[in-house]
């Protein structure tokens, strides 16, 4: 990250070179860098395996997204389809309305007074 560290509180592991950029020495100052370094990567490993663990568990969600998504669109689908039979079968009876009150109506038969 170009020397820059992601903990603002912490002192990047170039910090701890001697003045001017001019590289330690002594082995009590390699150490101090080398722990600092190991220390960043070490974070650094950490941050980039949780951020892989996070992307793993969206792309998890986003899958079942589409898959609902795919659902949903294919119940939509057969929802319009069964409003258009309806429609059909609604246009089919208000026909069959009209044409049967369209026929003359006969009068019911009178029954006979037969006292049988």
């Amino acid at each position: 990250m170009d020397g820059i560290s992601v903990h603002p509180n912490r002192m990047p592991p170039e910090a701890h070179l001697a003045p001017g950029g001019a590289k330690p020495t002594d082995p009590a100052s390699l150490a101090l860098v080398r722990d600092a370094l190991t220390a960043e990567l070490n974070e650094q490993r950490a941050t980039s395996k949780a951020l892989i663990e996070h992307a793993q568990s969206l792309d998890k969600v986003l899958k079942q997204l589409d898959t609902q998504t795919q659902e949903f669109r294919e119940i939509a689908r057969k929802g319009l389809q069964i409003h258009g039979q309806l429609q059909a079968v609604s246009n089919r009876l208000e026909s069959l309305e009209s044409r049967l009150r369209s026929l003359p109506v006969k009068p019911d038969p009178i029954p006979s007074a037969d006292p049988h």
